[in-house]
């Protein structure tokens, strides 16, 4: 009998002990789940836009962690496929997604009824107004998923390609007529504004609003303003060109940003200019145009690999930028033209002058000899078109000399970076690049490593900015979510208060 309770009592222990373990390794296995998901849904763009067939991105992760496959997201395109495959290990049906494209909504002012039907429609939020009052699509919150465009009865949304908007906008200012000058009494927001008004983006090749960066300097507070005329390139000397013909508008546009920033105007100029104040002879080795390198040796203060020189209280623009800035609020001219180094000689060219109308024969190239890029016939002269001449030779494969090692003025190794863009893989050190151009100039294979670099880091930047936007999309969504949920429950529960209620009939 004792025996008998005995092996009763070990089994009920086991059976609990089995139990248990069965709980906690479900328990576990859910949280792997779940881990799994969470990968799946920071991979997705968070659109939100259901062309996967789900109601939206997180729907479409728990799919995929369940078999689904993996190639339904069209706006994450093939490159969301390549990852997911990498994350799970597994293939998918090889649709043909294309690549996807960077847009937002856009809505036709003149034909709003302000119905607020696309409003309810957007799943992040993107779009301000009330109903009988005009909408507005917030740019940086629309994610282009278009659930706007069919909730819209009268047809005044449309999908804008952003790259192709921004060149638009910058070519338009070109053709639009001048402005009424500014005075020297003119404020820091009058003259801001009408450097914005003017077109007038980063010359030296970037094309980077220019009043977007003097709002950013004087939030940083910078102390110093630096004009760079110490292009190094060689066979862009328009530069050069521009500060010995126009030294003193180059000097005056650097003297408005100066007053307007409240900070000290310098401008680097290499050795033998012999050109007047506020101009400083500086010697810097190749390349001498890098803005971290001129900072450090005019200031004597070190910018961040991955900083701008904001971050040392400077701030650096083109001699170009100057002179048009000095056009701009001086002359009330909108920019229309540049100086541009064509085939080895300086001519002022119109914005929107085709490439192909320049004279020069076989493949193009923007840019110098050494970081210049290829560029198409079809392609036009830009505000950052500072030099315009013959492609390189065509390259070879990489026979790992190392040459190009000792060629980097600021320690990089470009083999490694040369293998990361041929693998398609991040690599940081690329954000350390300073385009100069010096391990392409050394290459026995002639391959364009500085454009390799410049590739990679706009694919960096591009996949470092969707994952912050997706983020952000993420938690637009989920509030909408919870002020639904919360208006439902509202809703619901002032309903069931009024069925309480004692009516007199």
């Amino acid at each position: 009998m004792n025996a008998a309770l005995a092996l009763g009592a070990v089994g009920l222990v086991a059976g609990l002990l089995l139990a248990i373990a069965k709980a906690v390794l479900r328990a576990k296995e859910k949280g792997n789940a779940g881990a799994v998901v969470e990968a799946i849904d920071a991979l997705l763009p968070q659109s939100q836009c259901a062309q996967c067939g789900y109601p939206g991105c997180r729907p479409y992760a728990q799919a995929v962690a369940d078999g689904e496959r993996l190639d339904l997201c069209v706006p994450g395109g093939p490159r969301t496929v390549a990852r997911l495959q990498a994350l799970l290990g597994r293939d998918s049906v090889a649709a043909e997604l294309p690549t996807p494209e960077e847009r937002t909504a856009r809505i036709v002012a003149a034909d709003c009824v302000g119905c607020a039907l696309c409003i309810d429609a957007c799943p992040v939020d993107a779009i301000a107004g009330a109903p009988k009052y005009l909408h507005a699509v917030i740019d940086d919150h629309c994610t282009g998923c278009e659930l706007c465009v069919p909730a819209c009865p009268v047809d005044c949304i449309e999908m804008i390609d952003m790259a192709v908007d921004t060149r638009a906008r910058t070519l338009q200012s070109a053709a639009n007529g001048d402005l009424p000058p500014l005075g020297p009494d003119a404020d820091a927001e009058a003259v801001i504004e009408r450097i914005d008004a003017a077109g007038v983006v980063g010359m030296g090749g970037a094309g980077y609003p220019t009043a977007r960066k003097l709002r950013e300097a004087l939030a940083s507070g910078v102390d110093t303003v630096i004009g760079n005329g110490m292009a190094s390139e060689p066979e862009a000397n328009a530069d050069h060109a521009l500060l010995r013909d126009h030294f003193a508008d180059v000097a005056a546009g650097l003297r408005i940003v100066a007053d307007c920033l409240g900070a000290r105007p310098l401008l680097a100029v290499p050795p033998g200019s012999d050109l007047r104040e506020p101009a400083v002879e500086v010697h810097i080795p190749f390349p001498a145009g890098d803005e971290r390198r001129l900072v450090q040796k005019l200031l004597h203060r070190d910018v961040p690999p991955n900083g701008h020189p904001t971050d040392a209280q400077a701030v650096v623009f083109n001699v170009a930028t100057l002179f048009a800035i000095y056009e701009a609020v001086r002359l009330g001219k909108t920019l229309r033209r540049r100086l541009v180094t064509v085939d080895g000689s300086e001519r002022w060219l119109a914005l929107g002058t085709p490439l192909a109308e320049l004279g020069i024969d076989g493949p193009l190239r923007i840019g110098g000899a050494l970081s210049g890029w290829p560029a198409s016939p079809e392609a036009v002269v830009e505000a950052g078109t500072f030099c315009v001449g013959e492609a390189r030779p065509v390259a070879e494969a990489c026979i790992h000399c190392g040459w190009c090692e000792p060629a980097c003025p600021v320690g990089l190794s470009p083999q490694r970076l040369h293998d990361a863009f041929e693998r398609d893989v991040a690599d940081d050190a690329a954000f350390s690049c300073i385009e100069c151009g010096g391990c392409t100039a050394v290459c026995p294979s002639r391959i364009d490593l500085v454009n390799e670099f410049r590739a990679l880091k706009t694919r960096l930047r591009s996949e470092r900015g969707q994952r912050e936007a997706a983020d952000a999309a993420r938690r637009r969504f989920e509030a909408r979510a919870a002020r639904l949920a919360g208006e439902a429950e509202r809703a619901a529960t002032e309903r069931e208060e009024r069925l309480r209620q004692r009516r007199a009939w």
